[in-house]
This record gives structure tokens, C-alpha cells and sequence, in this order.
């Protein structure tokens, strides 16, 4: 079997389409995972990358463009 044979479903897509939206406003999505307690700056905006593993069945570039999709249509 492949370890990497799925692929995000709408609600998935949309989940990360919040916190992107968060992190490049300024703020954070209310479920961060941090690597420390220190509370992070405050910033006006961000640039956020986000990557998609490949995976066997060649979903990540699809998942990439649908999530693109749901940002720009922000």
C-alpha cells in the first residue's frame, strides 16, 4: 500500500483556507501548534507559503490549485 494516496476533501481545503487567511492578516488561527509560549508580534500582514506534499495518486498539485482558488475568490 502508499502511504500518500489521499487527498484533501472541501471542508479540509476550507479549514486551511481560514488559517491562511488568518496568518496573513496579521493574526493567527485560535488553534496554533507554537514551538514556544511566547506570544508572537503582532503584525499588520504576512506572507504566507504553503506546501503539498506529492503523494501517489498525484492529488497535491489538484488539492494546491483548489485551495489557491479559495483564497483569491477571498
Amino acid at each position: 500500500p502508499h502511504t500518500y494516496a489521499s487527498r484533501y476533501t472541501a471542508a479540509d481545503l476550507e479549514r486551511w483556507a481560514e488559517r491562511v487567511r488568518a496568518w496573513r492578516s496579521g493574526s493567527e488561527p485560535g488553534d496554533p501548534r507554537r514551538l514556544t509560549d511566547r506570544n508572537p508580534p503582532r503584525r499588520t500582514k504576512r506572507d504566507v507559503y504553503v506546501y503539498f506534499d506529492n503523494d501517489h495518486h498525484a492529488h497535491a498539485p489538484l488539492n494546491a490549485l483548489e485551495l489557491s482558488e479559495r483564497l483569491v475568490h477571498a
